[in-house]
């Protein structure tokens, strides 16, 4: 999908911007006064034409090891097998490998989103799939995501993520393993209704079989009648899977849409009934999937959009093929219809072991991830998703191709240095945006769930006092940086720009308890925006709650760009003290 440049790929100067924000915050936050309200007046939205297609690459040597070190000069694109000109480059590498950052207090009660630990540019959503995969595998699987996150590596951000009947949040993004083992401890085996499992299939034919041989003048017709029904019951589950499925990556997508940079995404499941690539049926022929064509298209383009690279790992492990332990070998022993009924379920049994590593290898290859089967060692997997998910190259530039027509552009990128190979999404479809608006809207209230990382797109400050006893309005004084701010020059010489403002705070069961919103429609005069420039945009909201333990989050976007800033803290609103008697 084409998207508007809301991905910092130049790298910034942070003591820069930390010296910045601090003489800005110190000059504002600490002023006896608030700050002055912002320059009213009826201001145009102006948006970015300029689209970008940011991809994320992968590279690596034939031990499977990352490559670093690469120069733009060593990539080369095509769109549609026409040359693009790449417009920007950044390589990533993990935080433990990053340059020391440095040293900087900022003054007391305030809070900033400019990193100021080494963190890895890219964040890992852990997404443990009840619906898709047989309750018999889930708690072998889920030990190995707890031995997987006990020895998770510092500086690493991971959320997790469980899908049953709907998608829930058991953890936000943090650093904090002990954290991420108690949440992952809680996930509790759970059978899905949608599911049809192996051993499903096997006691189902053993009770048609047993049913025909109790009954042997009856026609085979209807037994075949009752196979076709089962299997009709099977499809209709297996949309509804689909469905749900298709459901949560969206949400997952939009979820982190305004955090910039690479998403990696760990799918631990036994089934992955979607493909996001051109051929959409392709993998399962029997499935219905033009009726989800659309669907399918909407969730390829929000992946590529939120930069999400999916990395499906088969929890099932090493397959193999034979009667179940839970079945009584009726319906897999002698023939039906001339043919060996166990030779027919064991080509059953490999076709569709062959259809869900396809499925896997096409989800991994169009959205720039890795898929891992036939393995029983899932933290190794889950470990090596990571690890390539650290290392790896952002490369964006403008299509020459301009029309929104929905169709699929395949990319191709190429390297000068032999023997070395690349993972990256392999196309995009350019679907029309017909409603930015409403997108950017989207986009900042998904960023504005509690657990979500700080977005970094908007660099800021703000300053939370904390409250007294019997006080109940938390004042918050935000300083915004103007280097990510698209300011634009009018006929008047006025700088014009437009910036939404939006505090929530959320309870401890995660419900909202409050939130306030402000718009700030600036058009400043040139004396003003050069103070402006040197000093950050200065504004001051306040919001009244109940008295108890939030966490606050506060937000900005740029209304031109589509581009977010977040930040969460705590904050704590004291009851008011009896009065003596």
């Amino acid at each position: 999908m084409f998207k508007t440049p809301r991905v910092r790929i130049a790298r910034f100067d942070i003591w820069t911007v930390l010296l910045g924000l601090n003489l800005a915050i110190s000059a504002v936050l600490f002023a006896q006064s608030p700050p002055p309200p912002a320059p009213a007046g009826a201001t145009p939205v102006i948006r970015v034409d300029t689209r970008l297609v940011v991809i994320d690459v992968v590279v690596s040597d034939k031990q499977g090891r990352p490559v670093t070190g690469l120069k733009k000069e060593d990539f080369s694109i095509k769109e549609n097998s026409k040359e693009q000109t790449i417009k920007a480059f950044e390589a990533h590498l993990p935080s433990a490998q990053q340059q020391a950052l440095p040293k900087f207090n900022l003054p007391a009660y305030t809070y900033t989103n400019v990193p100021l630990l080494p963190v890895d540019s890219s964040v890992n959503i852990v997404l443990f799939d009840l619906l898709n995969t047989p309750f018999t595998d889930q708690p072998y699987a889920r030990a190995q995501m707890v031995q997987f996150l006990k020895t998770l590596p510092a500086g690493q951000r991971v959320a997790l993520f469980v899908l049953g009947s709907r998608l829930r949040m058991i953890s936000g993004f943090t650093t904090d393993s002990n954290q991420l083992v108690v949440s992952a401890k809680k996930v509790l085996p759970h059978s899905s209704e949608f599911l049809t499992t192996e051993d499903d299939k096997q006691l189902s034919e053993d009770q048609i079989t047993a049913m025909s041989q109790l009954a042997p003048n009856a026609s085979a017709g209807f037994f075949d009648s009752m196979r076709d029904f089962l299997a009709d019951e099977e499809e209709i589950r297996t949309n509804m899977r689909v469905e749900t499925t298709l459901s949560a990556l969206n949400a997952l997508a939009r979820g982190v849409s305004g955090y910039s940079g690479r998403k990696n995404l760990l799918w631990l499941s036994e089934g992955f009934p979607v493909n996001f690539g051109p051929d959409l049926d392709a993998v399962n022929p029997l499935l219905h999937t033009r009726s989800y064509e659309s669907f399918l298209q909407d969730t390829s383009g929000l992946l590529s959009s939120a930069q999400m690279a999916v990395y499906p790992i088969d929890i099932g492990g090493l397959k193999t093929t034979g009667v179940s332990i839970q079945s009584t070998g009726l319906g897999a022993s002698g023939f039906r219809n001339g043919s060996s009924r166990y030779g027919a379920m064991i080509g059953r049994q490999e076709s569709e072991i062959f259809a869900t590593h396809a499925a896997m290898d096409e989800i991994a290859k169009d959205t720039g991830g890795k898929a891992f089967y036939n393995t029983n060692d899932l933290k190794s997997a889950m470990t090596r998703s990571v690890e390539r998910g650290t290392n790896y190259y952002s490369i964006a530039y403008t299509p020459e191709n301009k029309a929104l027509d929905s169709t699929y552009r395949h990319i191709e990128i190429k390297l000068d240095q032999p023997g070395l190979k690349t993972d990256y999404r392999r196309g995009y479809f350019a679907l029309p945006n017909p409603n930015p608006e409403k997108e950017s809207a989207q986009r900042l209230k998904a960023a504005m769930q509690p657990g979500m990382p700080d977005s970094t797109m908007v660099f800021f400050g703000a300053q939370v006092p904390p409250l007294k006893p019997g006080e109940q309005v938390a004042a918050m004084t935000y300083v915004i940086t103007t280097q990510d701010i698209a300011f634009t020059e009018g006929p008047d010489r006025r700088q014009r720009a437009k910036i939404e403002m939006v505090a929530v705070a959320w309870d401890h069961s995660g419900k909202p308890a409050g939130s306030m919103s402000q718009t700030l429609d600036l058009a400043l005069k040139p004396e003003t925006y050069q103070t402006v420039i040197r000093q950050g945009i200065r504004s001051l909201m306040k919001l009244e709650l109940k008295p108890g333990d939030y966490e606050l989050r506060l937000g900005v976007m740029d209304d031109a760009t589509g581009k977010l800033g977040t930040i969460e803290l705590p904050l704590q609103v004291p009851a008011s003290i009896p009065a003596a008697k």
